[in-house]
Protein backbone atom coordinates (compact mmCIF):
# COMPACT_ATOMS: atom_id res chain seq x y z
CA UNK A 1 0.00 0.00 0.00
CA UNK A 2 1.49 3.33 -1.01
CA UNK A 3 2.10 5.62 1.96
CA UNK A 4 1.96 9.37 1.46
CA UNK A 5 4.66 11.40 3.19
CA UNK A 6 2.88 14.66 2.52
CA UNK A 7 1.85 16.03 5.91
CA UNK A 8 -0.39 18.69 4.31
CA UNK A 9 -2.88 16.15 2.98
CA UNK A 10 -3.72 13.74 5.78
CA UNK A 11 -6.59 12.07 4.01
CA UNK A 12 -7.55 8.64 2.85
CA UNK A 13 -8.60 8.51 -0.79
CA UNK A 14 -10.11 5.53 -2.57
CA UNK A 15 -10.70 5.43 -6.28
CA UNK A 16 -13.43 3.02 -7.22
CA UNK A 17 -15.90 2.13 -9.96
CA UNK A 18 -14.89 4.48 -12.78
CA UNK A 19 -15.34 3.28 -16.35
CA UNK A 20 -11.61 3.49 -16.98
CA UNK A 21 -10.98 1.01 -14.17
CA UNK A 22 -12.46 -1.80 -16.30
CA UNK A 23 -9.99 -3.60 -18.49
CA UNK A 24 -11.75 -4.62 -21.71
CA UNK A 25 -8.67 -6.14 -23.30
CA UNK A 26 -7.62 -9.74 -22.69
CA UNK A 27 -4.59 -10.16 -20.46
CA UNK A 28 -4.32 -13.94 -20.76
CA UNK A 29 -6.29 -16.94 -21.94
CA UNK A 30 -8.66 -16.92 -18.96
CA UNK A 31 -8.63 -13.24 -18.11
CA UNK A 32 -11.53 -11.45 -16.48
CA UNK A 33 -12.52 -7.83 -16.43
CA UNK A 34 -10.45 -6.20 -13.71
CA UNK A 35 -11.55 -3.70 -11.14
CA UNK A 36 -8.88 -1.61 -9.44
CA UNK A 37 -8.96 0.09 -6.07
CA UNK A 38 -6.05 2.39 -5.31
CA UNK A 39 -5.44 3.55 -1.76
CA UNK A 40 -3.28 6.50 -0.74
CA UNK A 41 -3.01 7.05 3.00
CA UNK A 42 -1.22 9.45 5.26
CA UNK A 43 1.25 8.05 7.70
CA UNK A 44 -0.44 9.74 10.64
CA UNK A 45 -4.08 8.68 10.19
CA UNK A 46 -5.92 7.70 13.31
CA UNK A 47 -9.20 5.75 13.54
CA UNK A 48 -11.04 8.97 14.42
CA UNK A 49 -9.72 10.67 11.28
CA UNK A 50 -10.82 7.73 9.16
CA UNK A 51 -14.30 7.91 10.69
CA UNK A 52 -14.49 11.64 10.05
CA UNK A 53 -13.40 11.13 6.44
CA UNK A 54 -16.09 8.51 5.89
CA UNK A 55 -18.83 10.75 7.15
CA UNK A 56 -17.64 13.61 4.98
CA UNK A 57 -17.47 11.41 1.88
CA UNK A 58 -20.64 9.42 2.53
CA UNK A 59 -22.80 11.09 -0.12
CA UNK A 60 -20.11 10.85 -2.77
CA UNK A 61 -19.42 7.25 -1.90
CA UNK A 62 -23.06 6.22 -2.26
CA UNK A 63 -23.25 7.91 -5.65
CA UNK A 64 -20.09 6.16 -6.84
CA UNK A 65 -21.38 2.79 -5.66
CA UNK A 66 -24.68 3.30 -7.47
CA UNK A 67 -22.84 4.21 -10.67
CA UNK A 68 -20.62 1.15 -10.33
CA UNK A 69 -23.62 -1.14 -9.78
CA UNK A 70 -25.31 0.30 -12.87
CA UNK A 71 -22.24 -0.37 -15.01
CA UNK A 72 -21.90 -3.86 -13.57
CA UNK A 73 -25.50 -4.59 -14.48
CA UNK A 74 -24.85 -3.48 -18.06
CA UNK A 75 -21.73 -5.59 -18.51
CA UNK A 76 -22.58 -8.73 -16.54
CA UNK A 77 -25.01 -11.57 -16.93
CA UNK A 78 -26.06 -14.41 -14.68
CA UNK A 79 -23.03 -15.65 -12.73
CA UNK A 80 -20.37 -14.18 -14.99
CA UNK A 81 -18.71 -12.46 -12.09
CA UNK A 82 -19.03 -12.89 -8.36
CA UNK A 83 -17.77 -9.77 -6.65
CA UNK A 84 -17.44 -8.48 -3.17
CA UNK A 85 -20.06 -6.21 -1.71
CA UNK A 86 -19.23 -2.56 -2.42
CA UNK A 87 -19.16 -1.83 1.30
CA UNK A 88 -16.34 -4.33 1.73
CA UNK A 89 -14.12 -2.19 -0.44
CA UNK A 90 -14.11 0.53 2.20
CA UNK A 91 -10.68 0.27 3.85
CA UNK A 92 -10.72 -0.24 7.54
CA UNK A 93 -8.18 0.31 10.28
CA UNK A 94 -8.36 -2.23 13.02
CA UNK A 95 -7.06 -0.82 16.33
CA UNK A 96 -4.75 -3.19 18.13
CA UNK A 97 -4.15 -3.29 21.80
CA UNK A 98 -3.00 0.10 23.00
CA UNK A 99 0.75 0.34 22.80
CA UNK A 100 2.81 0.67 25.87
CA UNK A 101 3.72 4.10 24.63
CA UNK A 102 0.45 5.74 23.64
CA UNK A 103 2.22 8.44 21.70
CA UNK A 104 4.12 5.99 19.58
CA UNK A 105 1.24 5.63 17.16
CA UNK A 106 1.06 9.36 16.54
CA UNK A 107 4.54 9.60 15.16
CA UNK A 108 4.78 11.22 11.74
CA UNK A 109 7.56 8.83 10.72
CA UNK A 110 5.27 5.86 10.03
CA UNK A 111 2.32 3.86 11.27
CA UNK A 112 2.61 3.07 14.90
CA UNK A 113 1.64 -0.08 16.79
CA UNK A 114 -1.81 1.38 17.52
CA UNK A 115 -3.00 0.69 13.92
CA UNK A 116 -2.73 -2.06 11.31
CA UNK A 117 -2.30 -1.48 7.57
CA UNK A 118 -5.35 -1.40 5.29
CA UNK A 119 -6.32 -4.70 3.66
CA UNK A 120 -8.53 -4.59 0.55
CA UNK A 121 -10.45 -7.72 -0.50
CA UNK A 122 -10.32 -8.72 -4.18
CA UNK A 123 -12.89 -6.74 -6.12
CA UNK A 124 -13.87 -9.54 -8.55
CA UNK A 125 -13.39 -13.27 -8.62
CA UNK A 126 -13.00 -14.75 -12.09
CA UNK A 127 -15.53 -17.52 -12.65
CA UNK A 128 -15.77 -17.48 -16.46
CA UNK A 129 -13.80 -16.46 -19.48
CA UNK A 130 -13.78 -12.79 -20.42
CA UNK A 131 -16.73 -11.41 -22.36
CA UNK A 132 -15.63 -9.72 -25.57
CA UNK A 133 -18.41 -7.19 -25.88
CA UNK A 134 -18.75 -5.21 -29.14
CA UNK A 135 -18.29 -1.44 -29.00
CA UNK A 136 -22.01 -0.71 -29.26
CA UNK A 137 -22.64 -2.74 -26.11
CA UNK A 138 -19.87 -1.22 -24.01
CA UNK A 139 -21.67 2.10 -23.92
CA UNK A 140 -25.29 1.42 -25.03
CA UNK A 141 -27.53 4.34 -25.89
CA UNK A 142 -30.24 2.97 -23.61
CA UNK A 143 -30.09 1.20 -20.24
CA UNK A 144 -29.15 -2.37 -21.11
CA UNK A 145 -30.43 -4.93 -18.63
CA UNK A 146 -29.97 -8.63 -19.20
CA UNK A 147 -32.94 -10.93 -18.57
CA UNK A 148 -33.27 -14.57 -17.63
CA UNK A 149 -34.14 -16.76 -20.64
CA UNK A 150 -37.79 -17.37 -21.45
CA UNK A 151 -38.76 -21.02 -20.86
CA UNK A 152 -35.17 -22.05 -20.31
CA UNK A 153 -34.66 -25.83 -20.14
CA UNK A 154 -33.21 -27.68 -17.19
CA UNK A 155 -30.52 -30.31 -17.34
CA UNK A 156 -28.80 -28.99 -20.47
CA UNK A 157 -25.73 -27.54 -18.77
CA UNK A 158 -23.37 -30.16 -20.20
CA UNK A 159 -24.52 -29.50 -23.75
CA UNK A 160 -25.00 -25.74 -23.83
CA UNK A 161 -22.82 -22.84 -22.84
CA UNK A 162 -22.75 -19.04 -23.02
CA UNK A 163 -21.92 -16.57 -25.76
CA UNK A 164 -18.53 -15.66 -24.31
CA UNK A 165 -17.46 -19.32 -24.02
CA UNK A 166 -17.91 -20.38 -27.65
CA UNK A 167 -15.33 -19.76 -30.41
CA UNK A 168 -15.47 -16.48 -32.26
CA UNK A 169 -16.84 -18.10 -35.43
CA UNK A 170 -19.95 -19.09 -33.46
CA UNK A 171 -20.50 -15.61 -31.99
CA UNK A 172 -23.05 -14.25 -34.45
CA UNK A 173 -25.71 -12.58 -32.28
CA UNK A 174 -24.45 -10.58 -29.29
CA UNK A 175 -27.95 -10.41 -27.79
CA UNK A 176 -28.40 -14.18 -27.46
CA UNK A 177 -26.34 -14.93 -24.38
CA UNK A 178 -26.96 -18.58 -23.54
CA UNK A 179 -28.04 -21.89 -25.03
CA UNK A 180 -25.06 -22.24 -27.39
CA UNK A 181 -23.88 -25.70 -28.33
CA UNK A 182 -20.19 -26.39 -27.97
CA UNK A 183 -18.28 -27.40 -31.13
CA UNK A 184 -18.71 -31.15 -31.51
CA UNK A 185 -16.14 -31.99 -34.25
CA UNK A 186 -18.45 -34.86 -35.12
CA UNK A 187 -21.46 -35.05 -37.45
CA UNK A 188 -22.92 -37.78 -35.27
CA UNK A 189 -22.79 -35.73 -32.09
CA UNK A 190 -24.07 -32.67 -33.92
CA UNK A 191 -27.00 -34.74 -35.16
CA UNK A 192 -27.77 -35.84 -31.61
CA UNK A 193 -28.27 -32.21 -30.60
CA UNK A 194 -31.44 -32.38 -32.70
CA UNK A 195 -33.08 -34.01 -29.68
CA UNK A 196 -31.88 -31.49 -27.09
CA UNK A 197 -33.02 -27.99 -26.18
CA UNK A 198 -30.68 -25.16 -27.20
CA UNK A 199 -30.93 -21.82 -28.97
CA UNK A 200 -31.06 -23.49 -32.40
CA UNK A 201 -33.88 -25.91 -31.53
CA UNK A 202 -36.64 -23.66 -32.86
CA UNK A 203 -34.67 -22.89 -36.02
CA UNK A 204 -34.15 -26.58 -36.74
CA UNK A 205 -37.61 -27.93 -36.03
CA UNK A 206 -39.55 -25.07 -37.63
CA UNK A 207 -38.07 -25.89 -41.04
CA UNK A 208 -37.68 -29.62 -40.46
CA UNK A 209 -41.39 -29.99 -39.72
CA UNK A 210 -42.14 -27.67 -42.64
CA UNK A 211 -40.05 -29.86 -44.94
CA UNK A 212 -41.89 -32.98 -43.77
CA UNK A 213 -45.25 -31.24 -44.26
CA UNK A 214 -44.45 -30.16 -47.83
CA UNK A 215 -43.01 -33.56 -48.75
CA UNK A 216 -45.54 -35.92 -47.20
CA UNK A 217 -48.71 -33.82 -46.86
CA UNK A 218 -48.89 -30.86 -49.23
CA UNK A 219 -47.39 -32.52 -52.32
CA UNK A 220 -49.60 -35.65 -52.20
CA UNK A 221 -52.60 -33.49 -51.36
CA UNK A 222 -51.94 -31.28 -54.38
CA UNK A 223 -51.54 -34.04 -56.97
CA UNK A 224 -53.94 -36.64 -55.57
CA UNK A 225 -56.85 -34.46 -54.51
CA UNK A 226 -56.74 -30.72 -55.22
CA UNK A 227 -55.68 -30.54 -58.87
CA UNK A 228 -57.73 -33.58 -60.01
CA UNK A 229 -60.72 -32.17 -58.16
CA UNK A 230 -60.29 -28.80 -59.86
CA UNK A 231 -59.62 -30.11 -63.38
CA UNK A 232 -62.47 -32.57 -63.94
CA UNK A 233 -63.41 -32.52 -67.62
CA UNK A 234 -62.11 -34.92 -70.26
CA UNK A 235 -60.03 -32.26 -71.94
CA UNK A 236 -58.53 -31.45 -68.56
CA UNK A 237 -55.93 -34.20 -68.74
CA UNK A 238 -53.55 -31.99 -70.67
CA UNK A 239 -54.25 -29.04 -68.40
CA UNK A 240 -53.71 -31.22 -65.35
CA UNK A 241 -50.28 -32.19 -66.66
CA UNK A 242 -49.48 -28.60 -67.56
CA UNK A 243 -50.53 -27.20 -64.19
CA UNK A 244 -48.85 -30.02 -62.33
CA UNK A 245 -45.54 -29.41 -64.09
CA UNK A 246 -45.59 -25.68 -63.26
CA UNK A 247 -46.44 -26.21 -59.58
CA UNK A 248 -43.81 -28.95 -59.19
CA UNK A 249 -40.74 -26.62 -59.20
CA UNK A 250 -42.17 -24.63 -56.30
CA UNK A 251 -42.99 -27.71 -54.21
CA UNK A 252 -39.59 -29.29 -54.94
CA UNK A 253 -37.56 -26.17 -54.14
CA UNK A 254 -39.59 -25.59 -50.97
CA UNK A 255 -38.68 -29.07 -49.75
CA UNK A 256 -35.01 -28.58 -50.68
CA UNK A 257 -34.80 -25.12 -49.07
CA UNK A 258 -36.38 -26.22 -45.80
CA UNK A 259 -34.26 -29.39 -45.70
CA UNK A 260 -31.01 -27.48 -46.29
CA UNK A 261 -31.95 -24.92 -43.66
CA UNK A 262 -32.68 -27.60 -41.05
CA UNK A 263 -29.43 -29.37 -41.97
CA UNK A 264 -27.38 -26.20 -41.61
CA UNK A 265 -28.79 -25.30 -38.20
CA UNK A 266 -28.29 -28.87 -36.97
CA UNK A 267 -24.73 -29.46 -38.17
CA UNK A 268 -23.06 -26.06 -38.28
CA UNK A 269 -21.70 -26.52 -34.75
CA UNK A 270 -19.47 -29.36 -35.98
CA UNK A 271 -16.52 -27.16 -36.99
CA UNK A 272 -15.71 -23.76 -38.46
CA UNK A 273 -14.87 -25.15 -41.90
CA UNK A 274 -18.07 -27.17 -42.12
CA UNK A 275 -20.09 -24.23 -40.84
CA UNK A 276 -18.99 -22.20 -43.88
CA UNK A 277 -19.98 -25.06 -46.17
CA UNK A 278 -23.39 -25.53 -44.61
CA UNK A 279 -24.21 -21.82 -44.58
CA UNK A 280 -23.55 -21.71 -48.34
CA UNK A 281 -25.94 -24.62 -48.73
CA UNK A 282 -28.51 -22.69 -46.72
CA UNK A 283 -28.16 -19.66 -49.00
CA UNK A 284 -28.38 -21.92 -52.05
CA UNK A 285 -31.69 -23.29 -50.79
CA UNK A 286 -33.07 -19.77 -50.44
CA UNK A 287 -32.12 -18.92 -54.03
CA UNK A 288 -33.71 -22.14 -55.31
CA UNK A 289 -36.94 -21.35 -53.48
CA UNK A 290 -37.03 -17.83 -54.95
CA UNK A 291 -36.66 -19.18 -58.49
CA UNK A 292 -39.06 -22.08 -57.95
CA UNK A 293 -41.74 -19.82 -56.48
CA UNK A 294 -42.06 -17.88 -59.72
CA UNK A 295 -42.95 -20.93 -61.82
CA UNK A 296 -46.63 -21.24 -60.75
CA UNK A 297 -46.99 -17.47 -60.35
CA UNK A 298 -45.85 -16.75 -63.91
CA UNK A 299 -47.80 -19.72 -65.27
CA UNK A 300 -51.14 -18.45 -63.99
CA UNK A 301 -50.42 -14.74 -64.45
CA UNK A 302 -49.71 -15.26 -68.17
CA UNK A 303 -52.02 -18.23 -68.62
CA UNK A 304 -53.26 -16.85 -71.94
CA UNK A 305 -49.72 -15.96 -73.07
CA UNK A 306 -47.51 -18.92 -72.14
CA UNK A 307 -44.62 -17.69 -74.30
CA UNK A 308 -44.32 -14.57 -72.14
CA UNK A 309 -44.37 -16.70 -69.01
CA UNK A 310 -41.60 -18.91 -70.39
CA UNK A 311 -39.41 -15.89 -71.23
CA UNK A 312 -39.72 -14.48 -67.73
CA UNK A 313 -39.17 -17.89 -66.17
CA UNK A 314 -36.07 -18.47 -68.31
CA UNK A 315 -34.61 -15.10 -67.29
CA UNK A 316 -35.35 -15.83 -63.64
CA UNK A 317 -33.73 -19.26 -63.92
CA UNK A 318 -30.53 -17.90 -65.52
CA UNK A 319 -30.16 -15.22 -62.85
CA UNK A 320 -30.91 -17.77 -60.13
CA UNK A 321 -28.28 -20.19 -61.39
CA UNK A 322 -25.74 -17.38 -61.59
CA UNK A 323 -26.56 -16.31 -58.03
CA UNK A 324 -26.32 -19.94 -56.95
CA UNK A 325 -22.86 -20.29 -58.50
CA UNK A 326 -21.64 -17.10 -56.84
CA UNK A 327 -23.03 -18.23 -53.48
CA UNK A 328 -21.43 -21.67 -53.37
CA UNK A 329 -18.11 -20.61 -54.92
CA UNK A 330 -15.67 -19.46 -52.19
CA UNK A 331 -13.81 -17.31 -54.72
CA UNK A 332 -16.71 -14.85 -54.87
CA UNK A 333 -16.70 -14.40 -51.09
CA UNK A 334 -13.82 -11.93 -51.41
CA UNK A 335 -14.61 -8.30 -50.48
CA UNK A 336 -13.93 -6.95 -53.98
CA UNK A 337 -16.83 -9.05 -55.29
CA UNK A 338 -19.29 -7.42 -52.87
CA UNK A 339 -20.72 -5.03 -55.48
CA UNK A 340 -21.11 -7.85 -57.99
CA UNK A 341 -22.94 -10.04 -55.47
CA UNK A 342 -25.25 -7.20 -54.46
CA UNK A 343 -26.09 -6.29 -58.06
CA UNK A 344 -26.81 -9.93 -58.86
CA UNK A 345 -29.34 -10.28 -56.06
CA UNK A 346 -30.93 -6.95 -57.00
CA UNK A 347 -31.43 -8.22 -60.56
CA UNK A 348 -32.89 -11.44 -59.19
CA UNK A 349 -35.41 -9.43 -57.17
CA UNK A 350 -36.26 -7.14 -60.10
CA UNK A 351 -36.83 -10.15 -62.33
CA UNK A 352 -39.67 -11.06 -60.00
CA UNK A 353 -41.16 -7.58 -59.66
CA UNK A 354 -41.25 -6.61 -63.34
CA UNK A 355 -43.75 -9.35 -64.36
CA UNK A 356 -46.20 -8.09 -61.72
CA UNK A 357 -46.30 -4.63 -63.30
CA UNK A 358 -46.51 -6.23 -66.75
CA UNK A 359 -49.63 -8.21 -65.79
CA UNK A 360 -51.33 -5.21 -64.19
CA UNK A 361 -50.61 -2.97 -67.20
CA UNK A 362 -51.61 -5.64 -69.73
CA UNK A 363 -54.75 -7.06 -68.13
CA UNK A 364 -55.71 -4.79 -65.25
CA UNK A 365 -55.57 -5.02 -61.49
CA UNK A 366 -58.73 -7.14 -61.12
CA UNK A 367 -57.33 -9.77 -63.45
CA UNK A 368 -54.02 -9.82 -61.57
CA UNK A 369 -55.76 -10.27 -58.23
CA UNK A 370 -57.98 -13.13 -59.42
CA UNK A 371 -56.17 -14.99 -62.19
CA UNK A 372 -52.64 -14.34 -60.98
CA UNK A 373 -53.39 -14.48 -57.24
CA UNK A 374 -51.62 -11.17 -56.80
CA UNK A 375 -53.15 -10.80 -53.34
CA UNK A 376 -51.47 -13.99 -52.17
CA UNK A 377 -48.19 -12.83 -53.69
CA UNK A 378 -48.41 -9.52 -51.82
CA UNK A 379 -49.06 -11.32 -48.53
CA UNK A 380 -46.15 -13.65 -49.25
CA UNK A 381 -43.87 -10.70 -49.98
CA UNK A 382 -44.97 -8.94 -46.78
CA UNK A 383 -44.17 -12.05 -44.74
CA UNK A 384 -40.72 -12.39 -46.32
CA UNK A 385 -40.02 -8.69 -45.85
CA UNK A 386 -41.12 -8.70 -42.20
CA UNK A 387 -38.96 -11.72 -41.45
CA UNK A 388 -35.95 -10.16 -43.14
CA UNK A 389 -36.36 -6.90 -41.20
CA UNK A 390 -36.69 -8.71 -37.86
CA UNK A 391 -33.60 -10.74 -38.67
CA UNK A 392 -31.61 -7.67 -39.73
CA UNK A 393 -32.41 -5.57 -36.64
CA UNK A 394 -32.22 -8.56 -34.25
CA UNK A 395 -35.65 -7.90 -32.75
CA UNK A 396 -36.87 -8.72 -30.11
CA UNK A 397 -33.64 -9.92 -28.45
CA UNK A 398 -31.88 -6.61 -29.07
CA UNK A 399 -34.36 -4.92 -26.70
CA UNK A 400 -34.49 -7.73 -24.12
CA UNK A 401 -31.06 -9.42 -24.21
CA UNK A 402 -31.13 -12.89 -22.73
CA UNK A 403 -34.93 -13.19 -22.58
CA UNK A 404 -35.30 -14.82 -26.00
CA UNK A 405 -32.17 -16.96 -25.96
CA UNK A 406 -34.06 -20.20 -26.58
CA UNK A 407 -37.42 -19.24 -28.05
CA UNK A 408 -38.91 -16.51 -30.25
CA UNK A 409 -35.67 -14.72 -31.15
CA UNK A 410 -35.37 -12.98 -34.52
CA UNK A 411 -33.94 -15.90 -36.49
CA UNK A 412 -36.66 -18.18 -35.18
CA UNK A 413 -39.38 -15.67 -36.12
CA UNK A 414 -37.76 -15.33 -39.55
CA UNK A 415 -37.98 -19.10 -40.04
CA UNK A 416 -41.65 -19.19 -39.07
CA UNK A 417 -42.47 -16.29 -41.39
CA UNK A 418 -40.62 -17.99 -44.27
CA UNK A 419 -42.66 -21.13 -43.70
CA UNK A 420 -45.88 -19.08 -43.55
CA UNK A 421 -44.91 -17.32 -46.79
CA UNK A 422 -44.32 -20.65 -48.55
CA UNK A 423 -47.72 -21.94 -47.41
CA UNK A 424 -49.34 -18.70 -48.59
CA UNK A 425 -47.74 -19.07 -52.01
CA UNK A 426 -49.03 -22.63 -52.29
CA UNK A 427 -52.55 -21.50 -51.39
CA UNK A 428 -52.28 -18.78 -54.04
CA UNK A 429 -51.32 -21.32 -56.71
CA UNK A 430 -54.29 -23.54 -55.81
CA UNK A 431 -56.63 -20.53 -55.81
CA UNK A 432 -55.41 -19.50 -59.28
CA UNK A 433 -55.86 -23.05 -60.59
CA UNK A 434 -59.36 -23.15 -59.17
CA UNK A 435 -60.26 -19.89 -60.91
CA UNK A 436 -58.82 -20.85 -64.29
CA UNK A 437 -60.50 -24.26 -64.32
CA UNK A 438 -64.15 -23.58 -63.60
CA UNK A 439 -64.20 -20.38 -61.63
CA UNK A 440 -66.67 -17.69 -62.57
CA UNK A 441 -66.61 -14.33 -60.84
CA UNK A 442 -68.46 -11.07 -61.43
CA UNK A 443 -66.06 -8.18 -61.97
CA UNK A 444 -67.58 -4.75 -62.65
CA UNK A 445 -70.77 -6.32 -63.99
CA UNK A 446 -68.88 -8.64 -66.35
CA UNK A 447 -68.67 -12.40 -65.95
CA UNK A 448 -65.14 -13.74 -66.04
CA UNK A 449 -65.14 -17.48 -66.52
CA UNK A 450 -61.74 -19.08 -66.32
CA UNK A 451 -60.32 -20.28 -69.62
CA UNK A 452 -63.02 -18.43 -71.55
CA UNK A 453 -61.38 -15.22 -70.42
CA UNK A 454 -58.38 -15.90 -72.71
CA UNK A 455 -60.51 -15.63 -75.85
CA UNK A 456 -62.72 -12.87 -74.46
CA UNK A 457 -59.89 -10.46 -73.65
Amino acid sequence: MPISTNGQEQELMTRRGSHSSYDHGPTNEHSCHTFTATVVASSTLSPSQVSEYRKRKSAEGHRQRDDAKTRDRKLSHASLWSHADPDELEPEFEPNQKAESGDAGDSANGPGPGRTPIKLPPAFTCTHQEVHLPPHLKEPAYPLVYHSPLWAPSGEDKLTTHFWEVPKWMQDNYFILSGYRRPTNSHYHSFLTLFHIHNETGNIWSHLLGCIAFLFVITPLTYSYLLPGIIKDAVGGLELTRDGLMIAPFLATAVVCLALSATYHTLWCTSEKLALTYVRMDYAGIILLIVGSFAPALHYAFFCAPQTAHIYLGLQTVLGLLALFVTVNPRFSAPHFAAFRASLFVMLALAGVIPVFHVVILYGLEYALLAGSLGYLLVMGALYFTGAVLYAVRWPESHWPGLFDYWLHSHQLFHMLVLAAALTHWQGAIAAARWWHGGAIMVNGEVWEGLATCSAR
